[in-house]
């Protein structure tokens, strides 16, 4: 678990494994050597914070509620912040309450395949979080699952080849 003090940027990394490596020492079929993992999708990336109930991360699966602290979104009509960054770097707020967190990141790329598919690349990270804390912390946030569904609030009726803006319109929740 890192500690983490309020106020303070981190960030996750791609890497081809999990554990931090960046392929310098795979190859392919055929030979050809594979670098730099990087966000290849265009698409949003959000940064969720779920605290453990009683600071208990040995029993916590998630399922409490989870406050976006983070979101990158379209840069303008076709290009997306997160989209060819090795890194997804983001700042806990300040006013976060000291605690035990899940950490998420998610990133998802729509498209227009029917039924609507997305692809969804998905992580947490086990943190502790240190400092003054004290600010309003939303009680109420999104569930995982639960918080995208077909049916719902037009999470799925954008297409990848729309301008990130349509998308951008239709993400209110959360």
């Amino acid at each position: 678990m890192a500690t983490v003090i309020a106020g303070s940027t981190i960030g996750f990394r791609t890497s081809v494994d999990g554990r931090g490596n960046l392929g310098e020492d795979l190859t392919r079929m055929g030979g050809d050597s594979f670098h730099s993992p990087f966000i290849w999708h265009p698409g949003p990336t959000m940064i969720y914070l779920s605290r453990a109930p009683d600071d208990d991360l040995s029993a916590y699966r998630g399922e409490g509620n989870w406050i976006k602290i983070a979101y990158a979104g379209p840069i303008d009509n076709w290009t997306w912040q997160s989209t060819g960054e090795r890194d997804v770097n983001f700042t806990i707020p300040k006013s976060t309450p000291p605690g035990k967190y899940l950490v998420r990141v998610e990133h998802f790329m729509p498209t227009d395949e029917e039924p609507p598919y997305q692809q969804f690349y998905i992580n947490c990270a086990l943190v502790e979080i240190r400092g003054q804390g004290g600010g309003a912390w939303p009680v109420e946030g999104v569930k995982f699952p639960g918080s995208y569904r077909a049916d719902g609030e037009g999470e799925f009726f954008f297409f990848f080849h729309f301008p990130p803006f349509f998308l951008l319109c239709s993400m209110a929740r959360g």
